[in-house]
């Protein structure tokens, strides 16, 4: 027999989360997949009862009537063991008995977990065993002994079937009949389609690739191919000598003509307008000052120095402060980080580079490091279905963070040597220390663990290291 049909939603206190941004759940809730024993075939069930032994109420997690495949089999918080019963009420195959019922119970560890910033702080369960009776079940598989919040199948529950009029102990429990081979004639058809498809490819590659074939040309003989647009030479039977200038040129052994030799000649790099050493300037972005007025929960503030190299190459070190003390809306935890420094070099290229020094429109890149502990404070882990809550003590997490940036900016002068300047940048991280407890959500100098585009305002003052001369360029 085969059963169809749907996955049964849990009820929302299960804390199955849907809400903008946590694309898993709220909780480590354990997912369990039915089986047909002895395969690989998911079931539906269309007739049964399961829920948690001892839960609220009796309530329950899968009701009668309905058709599942799977069931999410939620964890109890304040103990290391959970059992599920299983109620079969086929009653014309005369199943509606308590003596039928299976019991399924794990033991597992608790750990805590902090997912993200939108679907929270959690404990994470590592589930140390498995036991069942063996009514209707045949096994149980673990897949996945630890259980998080990402949604997936962490358990198997293989149950014994048969086909109709077998005699072997086993009930057919759906209207449905399990197919013999179901697999082997769609696999059949897709292997006889794919020759097929690959068959027409070859007839139709085949002729294009031999109308593509060229054969190779040998070029008449005495023709030169060297031979350049404008060149009076022959280079077939050319010499090199030098003039009474020094310079080397080509000479014809037949004709006498003469070219210089441009290959060896030398090229000048054009002079430079600006010195070497055109000016220093330190600033300080206000941008994560300004943004905590209007509601962000992090960054303090953050200091730069650089070298203007010719007014084309600008190097560049900033040093920073970062913290964060944030409780999310509708949330269980506070996230907390002290204030920690971070650091950050790298250059910018100035595109105005023989343009008035007091304008700069310039690229740049960046290398940041980032050491510093995070906290997870305020903590209380609910389980709606079993009725608990507890509060949960994260210990200190450390992490260092190395990311880039690449950023285009302007810079304007105000007046006299304070000029102030836009960037925006995209940043991506290229080494993180992982922790088992969960990742940061802020990192100082960064940002937010998910965002990827950040911006920075600054006022700068700049101190010429050179005379101005005639050469220098006063307006763009």
């Amino acid at each position: 027999m085969m059963w169809a049909a749907g996955l049964s939603l849990l009820p929302a206190m299960l804390g199955a989360c849907n809400s903008t941004g946590c694309t898993d759940n709220r909780s480590s809730l354990p997912l369990a997949g039915f089986y047909a024993a002895g395969s690989d075939t998911q079931i539906s069930l269309d007739s049964l009862e399961i829920g948690g032994v001892g839960a609220p109420g009796d309530s329950l997690l899968v009701h009668a009537g309905e058709q599942a495949k799977d069931v999410y089999l939620p964890f109890r918080i304040d103990s290391g063991r959970t059992s599920f019963f299983i109620r079969y009420m086929y009653r014309e195959q005369g199943l509606d008995n308590p003596a039928f019922n299976d019991t399924v119970t794990f033991t597992y560890d608790s750990e805590p977990y902090f997912a993200s910033e939108e679907c929270g702080a959690m404990y994470r369960y590592r589930v140390t065993g498995v036991t069942h009776t063996r009514h209707l079940i045949e096994s149980v598989e673990v897949l996945d002994s630890v259980v998080t919040n990402v949604e997936m199948e962490r358990f198997r529950i293989f149950f014994k079937v048969s086909q109709p009029g077998e005699d072997d102990g086993t009930h057919d429990y759906s209207s449905n009949s399990m197919p013999q081979g179901g697999r082997r004639a769609p696999m059949r058809r897709i292997i006889a389609i794919l020759a097929a498809v690959m068959a027409f490819v070859a007839l139709v590659t085949g002729p294009l690739s031999a109308q593509r074939r060229v054969s190779p040309v040998k070029p008449p003989a005495g023709q030169n191919f060297n031979r350049q647009e404008g060149d009076s030479l022959s280079r077939d039977g050319v010499i090199q000598q030098t003039d009474s200038r020094g310079r080397k040129i080509l000479v014809d052994t037949v004709s006498g003509t003469e070219i210089p030799d441009t290959a060896g000649m030398s090229t000048s790099v054009p002079k430079m307008i600006y010195p070497l050493f055109h000016s220093v300037s330190v600033g300080v972005d206000i941008w994560d000052p300004v943004m905590r007025i209007f509601g962000q929960h992090y960054g303090l503030v953050e200091f730069s120095g650089e070298l203007n190299l010719h007014n084309r190459y600008i190097p560049v070190v900033e040093i920073g402060l970062g913290q964060s003390t944030y409780t999310p809306a509708n949330q269980n935890y506070t996230y907390r980080v002290s204030t920690v420094p971070y650091f950050r070099i790298g250059c910018n290229y100035n595109f105005l580079y023989n343009s008035n020094p007091d304008y700069l429109a310039y690229g740049g890149i960046r290398v940041g490091y980032s050491p510093f502990n995070y906290h997870l404070e305020n903590v209380t882990v609910n389980s709606g279905y079993w009725d608990e809550s507890q509060t949960v003590t994260f210990p200190s997490m450390h992490s260092d963070v190395v990311y880039l940036n690449l950023l285009f900016g302007i810079r304007v002068k105000i007046i006299g040597p304070v000029s102030m300047g836009w960037s925006f940048r995209f940043k991506t991280r290229l080494h993180e220390t992982k922790n088992p407890d969960g990742n940061p959500w802020y990192i100082p100098g960064y940002g937010t663990r998910n965002s990827s585009i950040s911006g920075s305002f600054s006022i700068y003052y700049t101190l010429p290291l050179h005379k101005p001369t005639k050469q220098t360029p006063k307006t763009l």
